[in-house]
C-alpha cells in the first residue's frame, strides 16, 4: 500500500507491494470506531500495480483505516483526512 497516509478532499493511491499472483480484493476505509465508510475494491484482479481514487470529500476530518485483501494477505494503516 501506498506509504502516503495525509487525504485532501481526493487523492489517488496505488497498491502492488504483495500483489504478486491474482485474487479476490477489497480495500476498504474504516472510521475510527471501525464503521465501515467507503469500498474502494471488491473484485478479483490479476497481479499487478493498481490506482484507486479515493473521494474523501463527504468524511468529516480525522483519523481512519483503511484495510487492504488480497487473497491470504491483509494489511491495515491509519490515514488522516484534513479539510
Amino acid at each position: 500500500i501506498h506509504k502516503r497516509n495525509i487525504f485532501l478532499q481526493s487523492s489517488y493511491h496505488s497498491y502492488h507491494e504483495f500483489l504478486k499472483i491474482g485474487s479476490h480484493q477489497i480495500l476498504k476505509v474504516y472510521d475510527i470506531l471501525g464503521n465501515e465508510v467507503a469500498t474502494l475494491v471488491d473484485e478479483y484482479r490479476e497481479a499487478g500495480k493498481y490506482k484507486v481514487e479515493f473521494d474523501a470529500s463527504n468524511l468529516a476530518s480525522g483519523v481512519y483505516i483503511y484495510k487492504l485483501t488480497a487473497g491470504s494477505f491483509h494489511a491495515s494503516r491509519k490515514m488522516m483526512v484534513i479539510k
